[in-house]
């Protein structure tokens, strides 16, 4: 059976070499949804309710206030997601999550094409 909560093997991922680009790699792409999401939602739910103020229209004001109000909330739920998720994950699996918690706030987000080693002559 497997255990899905044992984590003994995270003590030596931040000495693996491989496992810190795909982690700056992921930690990069979280940020860009984690900001660039929340933005669109909010925009777009901005630009649906300006719509219908313009309008004047008392009926699809009413109508388009739940999808607004649906989309701050969704906005914010993505916006506090990955905090939400590190917390569980601490919760659940103790002191053993900390080592990965801390290699993964300790890398710098982005993604390095220069170690990607492309072959030009391929």
């Amino acid at each position: 059976m497997i255990n899905f909560l044992d984590v003994s093997g995270l003590a030596e991922i931040c000495s693996d070499v491989k496992i810190i680009p795909i982690l700056a790699a992921a930690k990069f792409v979280i940020r860009v949804l984690q900001i660039a999401v929340p933005f669109a939602l909010v925009i777009w739910g901005s630009l649906d309710w300006f719509k219908a103020l313009i309008a004047g229209d008392e009926k699809e004001m009413k109508m388009k206030r739940k999808p607004f109000i649906s989309r701050l909330v969704a906005a914010i739920v993505i916006l506090v997601l990955p905090w939400l998720v590190e917390l569980i994950a601490t919760q659940i699996a103790g002191n053993r999550a900390d080592s990965f918690w801390n290699c993964y706030h300790a890398v710098e987000p982005g993604i390095d094409f220069t170690e990607w080693n492309v072959d030009e002559n391929d």
